[in-house]
């Protein structure tokens, strides 16, 4: 029998606005999603937080910008590749780590661990 394996992919971005009423632009956040996974990308399973000021003012590349300075996608690339949770001003992330019996530890329960960082 044939073992499948999910790539899994989580991004949690947290937008803090003026006004915790106000909507959500979805092509606004999807924006920032791509913008996030182009920049922070990596190989395997992993899962990302990433604070985001979204300043309406600006356009989704210069607040991205914003984060891509505050956390460098090298700086955030090694730690990862180094099996580290990467925590940064704005960037928490994490890949799974394989493990021989139990199976990997999951990325996303590594990355739940570093929240309050954020």
């Amino acid at each position: 029998m044939a073992v499948l394996w999910w790539r899994a992919v989580m991004v949690v971005v947290l937008v803090s606005t003026e006004n915790c009423l106000a909507t959500v632009d979805r092509n606004r956040l999807a924006a920032f999603v791509n913008g996030v996974l182009r920049n922070y990308g990596t190989n395997g399973m992993f899962a990302y937080a990433v604070r985001i000021p979204d300043n309406k003012k600006q356009n989704v590349n210069q607040v991205l910008q914003q984060v891509i300075q505050s956390d460098p996608p090298e700086n955030v690339k090694a730690g990862l590749n180094n099996d580290k949770v990467y925590t940064g001003n704005r960037v928490v992330a994490a890949k799974a780590l394989k493990r021989d019996k139990e199976g990997p530890d999951e990325a996303e329960s590594r990355l739940v661990d570093h929240l309050s960082n954020l």
